[in-house]
């Protein structure tokens, strides 16, 4: 079976599980309180079964993402739950996150030197952390102070 239909299944069970979670009424009625405990009981089994074919954050966006969208249309349809308008701008740009996710995919970087040694952890934090400042602009460790914005005054000059 695709992989992607396994994530349906998984996204199909959240949002049964979720639908009755509502009717429940807190774990008070014993058919709805079931159908939860069954859905998310499927829910994340086929959740777990994807997960050595789909990258865990793209599975689990699309399956947080799909649900998010069905359950408040479910929610519209079943319960009269009707979103507004940033409700919709929302639902809108999960669903074009879950589009990015899926049709942009980052190649993960394998370094040159992976392989090469042995005995040796290749998790480097150093150049992790010195990536993401990379990324971010911020100004290596050079003794250089970050700009203030606000410079508090002293205290010996009181409040006016």
């Amino acid at each position: 079976m695709p992989a992607y239909a396994i994530l349906a299944l998984a996204i199909i069970g959240e949002v049964i599980a979720t639908t009755a979670l509502k009717a429940s009424e807190g774990f008070t009625k014993l058919v709805p309180s079931l159908i939860v405990l069954v859905g998310y009981g499927a829910a994340f089994f086929f959740l777990s079964q994807v997960l050595d074919r789909i990258p865990v954050g793209i599975a689990y966006a699309v399956w947080a993402g799909g649900g998010i969208v069905l359950i408040a249309a479910l929610a519209w349809i079943v319960y009269g739950q009707r979103p507004d308008f940033w409700g919709f701008a929302g639902m809108g740009l999960i669903l074009a996150g879950v589009l990015v996710l899926n049709c942009f995919p980052r190649r993960p970087r394998i370094s040159r030197s992976a392989g090469k040694q042995k005995g040796r952890s290749k998790l480097r934090p150093f150049r992790i952390v010195r990536s993401i400042s990379g990324l971010l602009r911020l100004p290596a460790r050079t003794g250089r102070r970050l700009p203030q914005i606000v410079r508090p005054r002293p205290l010996s000059q009181g409040r006016r």
